[in-house]
């Protein structure tokens, strides 16, 4: 599909380091990259772990971020994807729809505004 696109996969994390240690056709034993077997890789790209510092630049340069994770706890990177003004796809789960369906919560300049608030809280002020 991708190939078809004229576009370019990225992977980034640990899965990706696992799937570009795979030997031709490879060890994708691991249950979540099963499906991966037979696939062509000529227009994947797979980063494995990006340092915090280089996603920015990351997110800047994607057109689409892809979050399909079945479960997190709080999923900060859609949301910065987003904020690098990324097309987000997510899973529906509760983090995703509490974070990105509700996102005006979770701005810079409120969090900021926040933290204000409770230094003023903490001098008396």
């Amino acid at each position: 599909m991708c190939q078809e696109a004229g576009i370019k996969l990225v992977i980034a994390g640990k899965q990706a380091e696992e799937i570009r240690e795979r030997d031709g056709d490879g060890d994708l034993r691991h249950a979540e990259l099963a499906h991966l077997k037979n696939l062509d890789w000529s227009n994947v790209i797979t980063l494995g772990f990006v340092p915090d510092e280089d996603l920015v630049a990351l997110y800047n340069l994607a057109e689409v971020y892809i979050q399909p994770s079945f479960y997190e706890g709080f999923s900060l990177p859609p949301l910065e994807a987003r904020t690098c003004g990324a097309w987000v796809i997510y899973s529906r789960i509760q983090a995703h729809v509490e974070i990105l369906e509700n996102e005006r919560k979770y701005s810079w300049e409120k969090t900021a505004k926040d933290t204000v608030e409770v230094y003023k809280k903490l001098v008396g002020g």
